[in-house]
């Protein structure tokens, strides 16, 4: 069985390649042109550019129109030292769309001979390259690609002379092209725009040469490869971003897209169902600032898109959404674009470089029936990008230009699914950890944010630069050895040169962890965790960086910092850029430093203090430092605290003009909580922050919540950030908090203490009575304050806990409900064990567990001590039970192995496209070293066991009664009795053989009285007599077997739900998983009543749609699995599984295929 069900996962990882070794790419088309179109297209595509695509053939018109107009600035020179002079990707970016513009104007014929002597100039260069980037072929691929496009579109044009010297020189760069991916690094990256812009181009130069000579045969199989790889890697990239940002990112799409519609259109390798397209319109939608005009500038960036984005826009409607959301979009960013081409101070228009590369693509893929639509319900939207590590709020509406901005980041290096694919050595055969990636365009810059209150810019990135912490919204510390670049400060790994230094070893695992970004009455939580940025030596337990919008004018930011008592750091400084305008040094309350930005006028104001009340003045800078874009001067802000030991806490409040800040103070600071206090002019706000994030146990104590934070407000309601339930709770403004009512309770009693103490002091006649009872009254007092201020403060022990969900989950073998370990896996929440395992087993007596399934129920109250003390204290103290030898021995094992070299990597024949082999199935597993780790990290974890025996559920009941005080929650997993019942057939030998499922049942319905041990007790089920008439035949089918079996057994399950009518039960229909996890976690976790964490919601997303994650009996899990059984069962099985099961089916909401 497991052989077939491996051949099976390999067939699927073979779509990283789409091809054999044996297979020569070669398209349909023999004749020019054919890249994008071919000759018969031709009349189609000017009769667009004068009806439904109009506005794109008038830009189009513009280019050509401004191109001819001022030929000194666009031919390009015969001269190749002026040519190479200066980054020139210019002349190709343009040579495209004029082409295509001739090709839709044909009577234009001075464009016509304007492009044609475009050629000339280019062909007659000796070489294309940039002098001062020699061995870069970053800007010859833009003239290659732009060179080759005009080949095929003017084809019909050119003279022969032209087209042998065209194609000479197409045929000579292709070939370089080729020997230069070899061995130049960007041959051997994935995902990175050097990558996709070269791919691209080599790939346009072997369509063009393979339709005159076969030597491209070769060069077209190696390109193709590799692009496919990168395309294999972005769809584990499941929030549809790109680490670069959205300015490199729409570099990079420009030539994904154009791959995709290429590989369609000549070899039908289809990517139209990828899961990064559709999800990569969010990246483009949901960074978008108010005004349309800029985009979040997190990693390098100008103001907004290098690229398009309205080609990417309308490729993305027409191939993949089909919804008009793309085109409004398109149109919308047209719509907003400055037309000033000069003068206009923040560089918003488009670079004449890069303004009409793509414009030939938009023409082509545009599709007007679709129409141009708004997305629906993005109003006001929080969206998290759960692989980037960025999460954006706003009301993203083009006519709302004085619309609130916010977005935070804190995410891994490359996003989370390249960190997991590297760390977790995946892919071994092709990818070569962090020497396939080059994350050199990211920023130092976990736990930032940017602001823009009113639309009005008040804390921004600093753009396209130098990689330093310091022009970045986040923390440096000092004094520190180990800096480079600012000694003695020291900021995030990879800091100081001109790109992220990603190879030092330190920063493998670099990154930060966006702990929660929820969204409650109008209030926006998002808080970030970003220790590992930091080098491990500087002992950092903690850097959490919390902001809370309390309103579109009022931002509330926390720092926490935590430290070791002996730690030599003695100092951190914060900073906060704006692109824009300079800030101003600003005081509030005569006590409180500040600053502020003051635009027509009116004052952006923030102002900040530490938890001791000091607020020391700020640097106000303005600096000036190179850049690859343009040379920037960051104007910021740069405050320096003392650092406390263990515990620095810092608030910042950040104002609109629109407020007036009269308070800002902290209430409370204990070891977990800190709780402030800010008052407007217009209501106050008292903020309540748990700091010890990472136990479920600490939050629910400080908060009465599992939540994170929680915020009073003056009006007297309670808002539980990341909690919707309903009306918010009114408070009573003037009642005691419980820590003032017990100060107020021990300052009485100590009150009454001394007034009485005084009466006996003076009874005592001996001095040394009257010192001994000083003493003591000394004691008394002191522990009764104590006892007052350690209010909330109780260790863990004596916490009641049994508000805290512990999670079993149930289902009968073979449903699939392995599934949801990663719905659990890696959150600090929760704890996730199989049971049985190699490190947890069952306990032997009592309850005779079978390891499939059962036909006996377990009575409510029925008593079985020994079992029931087992799992009392399993959901109680999980690590007790957990077999911690063996994780000894892989500790051993690997240190053991270190000593001992192995290759690494398997030698690759770069000649030929290799198929996946079964050396490279590397799923995403959660490892024993993994969970032990995990047990380590966060003791506080709560359990959620996977009783793997389809026995357990028919004891759920008993279970519920016997954890009642553990406040237990069941989840029982059912899934579609056709693709159950083909999970236990498929395979040779089957589940079904290898379980002896007929004998087991037969046994225990029809064996001896003694076998059928429930049948006494009147445990029996009766929904099972069905299937003991079933049995009596045993020639019985196996299909018809299991069909009843599934009947009688979800039947029983569910009648004990309705039975119990318990709020703490759930059913889990498997298929709703994978076809909408996002919304099945959250609906998960809000029955728990437990925060989701981003990490979650990426796994389960990424575990149902990426390929990466594996059970064993099913095979890969895609959006293709809940279907697999129609091909893979007969007819007449499925016919006859439905006759039997389609009540119960219709009833769970599974439909019949058959009639």
């Amino acid at each position: 069985m497991k052989v077939l069900k491996l051949a099976s996962i390999f067939l699927c990882l073979c779509t990283v390649v789409h091809i054999s070794t044996c297979v020569v790419l070669k398209g349909p088309f023999k004749s020019h042109p054919m890249l994008y179109f071919s000759k018969e297209d031709v009349p189609v595509l000017r009769e667009k550019a004068a009806t439904t695509h109009k506005h794109i053939a008038d830009v189009l018109s513009d280019a050509a129109k401004t191109m001819l107009a001022s030929p000194s600035y666009y031919l390009p020179p015969r001269d190749y030292d002026k040519f190479a002079s200066k980054w020139n990707e210019v002349y190709g970016n343009n040579l495209g769309a004029l082409a295509f513009y001739c090709v839709l104007f044909p009577g234009d014929t001075a464009a016509r001979q304007f492009a044609i002597q475009f050629m000339d100039n280019l062909c007659q260069l000796e070489k294309w390259q940039v002098a001062a980037s020699i061995n870069d072929e970053v800007p010859v691929a833009h003239t290659f690609t732009g060179f080759t496009t005009a080949f095929d579109f003017l084809h019909e044009h050119l003279d022969s002379k032209r087209r042998h010297d065209y194609l000479e020189r197409i045929h000579a760069e292709t070939k370089e092209f080729d020997r230069y991916s070899r061995f130049r690094s960007w041959g051997k990256f994935y995902l990175q725009n050097h990558v996709a812009t070269n791919y691209l181009a080599l790939i346009h130069g072997c369509l063009v040469v393979q339709i005159h000579r076969k030597t491209a045969d070769q060069w077209l199989t190696h390109a193709v490869k590799n692009f496919e790889r990168t395309m294999f890697l972005l769809n584990q990239i499941v929030d549809g971003s790109l680490d670069e940002g959205v300015a490199y990112g729409s570099y990079t799409s420009r030539s994904v897209t154009q791959y995709a519609f290429l590989a369609l259109r000549h070899w039908n390798i289809n990517h139209m169902d990828d899961f990064w397209f559709k999800q990569h319109f969010n990246f483009m939608y949901f960074t978008i600032l108010p005004g349309f005009q800029k985009t979040v500038a997190i990693a390098d960036s100008n103001y907004n898109w290098f690229y398009g984005p309205e080609s990417q826009l309308v490729f993305l409607d027409t191939f993949i959404m089909r919804n008009g959301y793309g085109n409004w979009l398109a149109n919308e960013i047209r719509k907003h674009r400055p037309v000033d081409t000069k003068g206009n101070e923040n560089n918003l228009v488009t670079s004449s470089s890069q303004r009409w590369c793509t414009i030939h693509t938009e023409f082509l893929w545009y599709d007007p029936s679709l129409g141009s639509k708004p997305m629906e319900n993005h109003a006001n939207t929080l969206h998290t990008f759960t692989d980037w590590g960025v999460a954006t709020y706003s009301k993203f509406n083009p006519s709302d230009s004085e619309d609130t901005f916010l977005a935070f980041k804190s995410g891994k290096l490359h996003g989370r699914a390249i960190f997991d694919v590297v760390n977790g050595e995946r892919y071994k055969y092709w990818v070569k950890e962090w020497n396939s990636f080059n994350p050199g365009h990211e920023h130092p810059d976990q736990n930032m944010f940017l602001f823009s209150p009113n639309g009005q810019a008040f804390i921004t990135d600093a753009l396209y630069g130098q990689k330093h912490t310091f022009l970045n919204n986040v923390l440096m510390f000092g004094p520190s050895d180990l800096g480079e670049c600012v000694k003695p400060w020291i900021g995030q790994l990879g800091e100081c040169d001109k790109w992220l230094k990603w190879k030092v070893p330190e920063a493998k695992k670099y990154g930060g962890e966006l702990i929660t970004a929820e969204k409650t009455s109008g209030i926006v939580h998002i808080a970030g965790e970003a220790k590992d940025a930091y080098h491990r030596n500087l002992g950092l337990k903690s850097v959490y960086r919390n902001t809370i919008l309390l309103n579109p004018d009022l931002l509330f930011v926390l720092d926490h910092i935590e430290v070791g008592i002996t730690n030599p750091l003695k100092h951190v400084s914060a900073f906060f850029h704006n692109t824009e305008v300079p800030f101003q040094s600003d005081t509030f309350n005569d006590k409180l430093q500040g600053a502020k930005v003051v635009v027509d006028g009116q004052a952006y104001r923030m102002a900040w203090m530490k938890s001791d009340g000091s607020s020391p003045a700020a640097q106000i800078q303005v600096n000036e430092f190179p850049s690859q874009w343009q040379k920037i001067d960051p104007k910021f802000v740069n405050v320096t605290f003392e650092l406390s030991k263990p515990f620095t806490r810092v608030m910042y409040v950040l104002a609109s003009p629109n407020v007036n800040l009269v308070q800002m103070d902290f209430v409370k600071t204990s070891e977990h909580l800190i709780v402030a206090k800010v008052v407007t002019n217009q209501i106050s706000y008292t903020i309540h922050i748990v700091t010890t994030h990472t136990s479920p146990l600490i939050r629910y104590q400080n908060l009465d919540s599992t939540r994170f934070a929680k915020v009073e407000t003056g009006d007297g309601r309670e808002i539980v950030l990341g909690k919707e339930s309903g009306p918010q709770v009114k408070l009573q403004v003037n009642n005691m908090s419980t820590d003032n009512a017990a100060i107020v309770v021990s300052t009485i009693s100590i009150g009454v203490l001394l007034l009485g103490s005084w009466k006996f002091y003076r009874l005592l006649r001996s001095q040394r009575l009257r010192a001994i009872f000083v003493v003591v009254l000394f004691f008394v007092i002191s522990l009764l304050l104590y006892s007052a201020l350690s209010v909330n403060t109780g260790s863990l022990e004596e916490v009641n806990t049994g508000h805290l969900p512990r999670v079993i989950v149930t289902s009968l073998p073979a449903s699939g409900a392995e599934l949801l370990s990663q719905m659990f896996q890696n959150n600090p929440d929760f704890l996730y064990l199989m049971v049985p395992s190699n490190i947890l087993m069952t306990p032997i007596g009592e309850v005779d567990v079978n390891s499939f399934t059962d036909v006996c129920t377990l009575p409510e109250n029925s008593k079985h001590p020994k079992i029931e003390e087992w799992l009392q204290s399993l959901v109680r103290q999980p690590r007790n039970f957990m077999k911690y030898s063996i994780y000894d021995d892989i500790v051993a094992e690997k240190e053991q192995a270190g000593g001992k070299k192995k290759k690494r990597f398997a030698d690759e024949d770069e000649t030929i496209i290799q198929p996946l082999v079964q050396e490279d199935v590397n799923f995403k597993e959660y490892t024993n070293e993994a969970l032990f780790e995990h047990s380590k990290l966060f003791p506080d974890a709560l359990p959620v066991l996977e009783l793997s025996s389809g026995s357990w559920p028919l004891a759920l009941p008993w279970l519920h009664n016997t954890l009642k005080e553990d406040n237990l929650h069941s989840l029982y997993v059912v899934c579609d009795p056709r693709m159950w019942i083909n999970n236990l057939l498929i395979g040779s030998p089957s589940m079904y053989e290898e379980l002896d499922i007929q004998e087991t049942l037969y046994t225990q319905l029809i064996g001896t009285s003694e076998k059928v041990r429930c049948r006494s007790q009147k445990q029996f089920a009766s929904q099972f007599d069905s299937l003991r008439d079933v049995l009596v035949s045993k020639n019985v089918k196996p299909h018809i077997l299991l069909a009843h079996l599934w009947l009688a057994h979800t039947t029983v399950v569910m009648e004990m739900q309705k039975s119990m009518k318990s709020e703490k039960m759930k059913m889990i229909v498997w298929e709703d998983i994978v076809r909408n996890p996002e919304s099945s976690i959250d609906d998960i976790y809000q029955f728990l009543d437990m925060p989701t964490p981003p990490v979650v919601k990426h796994q389960i997303v990424q575990a149902v749609n990426s390929h990466v994650y594996t059970i064993p009996y099913i095979g890969v899990i895609g959006q293709d699995t809940p279907t697999q059984w129609q091909t893979q069962l007969s007819l007449q099985q499925i016919q006859e599984i439905e006759e039997i099961c389609s009540s119960l089916m219709q009833t769970i909401g599974y439909s019949k295929v058959t009639n």
